[in-house]
């Protein structure tokens, strides 16, 4: 794909994940969104680009939510390229232990990080929201590339790492 093709698509689903920054999904903060689902879907065929909309997502949700953990965002945001990347690469091998992994590192793994912060018993009341919202950003990205799969353009998204 050429670099002002991955510029320009990049340049969307950071759109699409702004917007989607202010549909919260209930939880104790309100950094959690379905900010993630564009940058998990554009993983499916790119794993570096989806990471990279995953980590200005986050950015995103946190902006609009008040940055509830301060800096710890930029932590927080790295840590959701790794994961969004970890999750595209696994998908182009298994699409289901992908959806698994990526559930587990999003929803469980990611939010022992702010222990420190927050204390273990606020990060053990924050982890089911966060395993329901990653299910949903996750499910929401396989369900549209089941859907835009049909479209033989949407192949050349496809770059191997």
């Amino acid at each position: 794909m050429k670099k002002v093709s991955k510029i320009t698509l990049v340049g969307i689903f950071v759109a699409f994940s702004f917007v989607l920054s202010f549909i919260k999904l209930p939880s104790p903060f309100g950094s959690v969104a379905l900010d993630s689902f564009p940058g998990f879907f554009l993983a499916t065929f790119s794993p570096l680009l989806g990471g990279v909309v995953a980590l200005l997502g986050h950015f995103f949700t946190s902006w609009n939510s008040g940055f509830p953990f301060g800096f710890y965002h930029i932590f927080i945001a790295i840590e959701m390229l790794l994961i969004t990347w970890i999750f595209g690469n696994l998908y182009l091998k298994n699409k289901i232990i992908a959806i698994i992994i990526g559930v587990f590192l999003n929803g469980i793994i990611s939010p022992l990080t702010v222990i420190p912060l927050i204390g273990l018993k606020a990060v053990i009341s924050f982890i089911p929201f966060l395993i329901f919202a990653s299910f949903i950003n996750i499910i929401f990205a396989f369900i549209t590339n089941l859907g835009v799969q049909k479209y033989p353009k949407v192949g050349e998204l496809y770059e191997k790492n």
